[in-house]
């Protein structure tokens, strides 16, 4: 009986060790339940397969859902952690594409010039300017002398 708590108390209290087995398996319900467009269970699912096998390639699988859930700064921060993981070069280049269509470069060209440009209370710099933008809506305030913001 003692055996069985204890048994019990580790599968509960999370101690339990998953095996690489386990997360082929997690991974292949993660990939089902991303095609079956449910993101959150996909991202549940990849989450526990990394946790039993810490493979690189889940991080940037993980970056396509949490684009998918629309968590597009995250999913920028895990395409670069895989990055850094120093995949091989196509699998660079292809996380380093999903980077650019999440934050694509935008220029912002005013008449007149130097228009102090800022986005969420952060000051971008003045026009012309070329800066990054997580895809989405952006608030952008211009000021310059002699206009009204």
């Amino acid at each position: 009986m003692r055996r069985l708590l204890l048994l019990l108390c580790g599968v509960l209290c999370g101690v339990a060790q998953a095996s690489p087995e386990d997360a082929d398996a997690l991974k292949a319900a993660a990939d089902q339940a991303f095609v079956d467009g449910d993101y959150a269970l996909a991202l549940r699912r990849l989450d526990a397969a990394y946790a039993a096998d810490p493979r690189p390639g889940l991080i940037a699988n993980r970056a396509l859902i949490l684009e998918k859930l629309g968590q597009y700064a995250e999913a920028v921060v895990a395409m670069e952690r895989f990055i850094a993981s120093r995949p091989t070069l196509g699998a660079e280049s292809a996380a380093r594409a999903v980077i650019a269509r999440l934050r694509p470069e935008v220029h912002i060209l005013t008449t007149p010039s130097s228009v102090r440009v800022s986005v969420g209370g952060k000051r971008l710099g003045q026009t012309p300017l070329r800066t990054a933008l997580l895809v989405g809506r952006h608030e952008l305030l211009m000021e310059a002398k002699g206009y009204v913001s």
